[in-house]
């Protein structure tokens, strides 16, 4: 579950636009391409996301919980409470692997995709292995 808390477009940032009207006109894209994104993400207990890439710079703080970084080698970090993460076009996944409900908070900017040899890496969204899903923590 996701809540979008600020949607800014435009760099410089504008101070004179109103807070309230950035939130509620945005369109339904996971990424502001032409702007910042302030946003909260809650996970449920024992849940998680797909497998996702986009195309942005990522500032994740978690707040409260216990939550688990997935990355596509099944290479695994567990956050808590201050922990912060900074996502670079790499694709990963968060799983709660506790009994408590988590709360994210997230800062995402858009960014240049990230080039493997000659090949630009698209948004990319996948569903994590289900072998993948018990807890290695």
């Amino acid at each position: 579950m996701f809540t979008d808390l600020f949607w800014q477009e435009g760099f410089p940032a504008n101070n004179d636009q109103d807070f309230a009207e950035q939130v509620k006109t945005h369109d339904s894209e996971v990424v502001n391409v032409k702007g910042t994104l302030l946003r909260s993400v809650e996970f449920a207990p024992h849940t998680g996301s797909f497998f996702h890439r986009t195309i942005s710079l990522d500032y994740g703080i978690l707040i409260h919980g216990a939550l688990t970084l997935v990355l596509d080698d099944n290479k695994r970090v567990l956050l808590k409470p201050g922990d912060v993460v900074v996502q670079r076009g790499t694709i990963h996944a968060w799983m709660n692997e506790t009994d408590e409900w988590t709360r994210m908070y997230c800062v995402m900017l858009p960014a240049d995709k990230v080039t493997v040899g000659e090949k630009e890496l698209e948004s990319e969204f996948k569903p994590i292995p289900a072998d993948w899903k018990a807890s290695h923590v």
